[in-house]
């Protein structure tokens, strides 16, 4: 895994650079979705037509409804890898991106960008990549849970899609992050507000 701080350092990286992970990728299940979540049409991205993702106002995402991150570790605010067929992983800080194997037919970008900032809180979101894209099978996000000011609600990972924040099936991981499967990337988030009935 790669970290810069500018883009024409990554763009010169890729260009350079091929490599693959050979770590194993991580499978994450969701747990049974509450009716809430699926009244307000909870998806993990299925809903993009014929090849083409709705990826949103990435730039302006309302964040009313996103915790708090309070621990932000002052490193880099972009990380990246190129993951092939076999998967990998792509980790900045407490956001992650878990590639299982075949979800992609050859070797892909992958990226984490989180909002620039000072201070240690930030909004818990981050801007996944590649865009425009469909995975063949689903990649799992997760995202910081216990570090936020969200910790000791019952939330879920929420996708943006260009009008409002979209709760996604989530699940809870043992290092006290939040995880959803996605076949798309676009900007996700941790949620601020209890989601009713979840």
């Amino acid at each position: 895994m790669k970290r810069i701080g500018t883009g024409m350092i990554a763009l010169f990286a890729l260009l350079v650079w091929t490599a693959c992970s050979d770590e194993k990728p991580m499978t994450t299940t969701a747990p049974a979705v509450s009716a809430a979540v699926v009244q307000a049409g909870g998806n993990d991205g299925r809903s993009a037509a014929k090849g083409k993702t709705d990826d949103g106002d990435d730039d302006n995402p309302d964040e009313r409804q996103v915790a708090t991150y309070n621990r932000w570790n002052q490193g880099p605010e972009y990380a990246f890898d190129v993951i092939g067929r076999e998967g990998g992983r792509v980790k900045l800080d407490e956001f992650e991106i878990v590639v299982p194997r075949g979800a992609v037919d050859r070797p892909t970008l992958f990226s984490i960008k989180v909002k620039p900032g000072n201070g240690r809180n930030r909004p818990a979101m981050a801007e996944f990549g590649p865009h425009n894209q469909l995975f063949n099978t689903p990649v799992t996000i997760i995202l910081p849970w216990s570090d936020t000011d969200a910790a000791k609600a019952k939330v879920h990972v929420i996708w943006w899609d260009k009008k409002t924040w979209v709760p996604m099936p989530s699940a809870f991981t043992t290092d006290g992050r939040v995880s959803a499967r996605t076949i798309h990337f676009s900007m996700y988030a941790t949620c601020g507000l209890t989601v009713a009935g979840g």
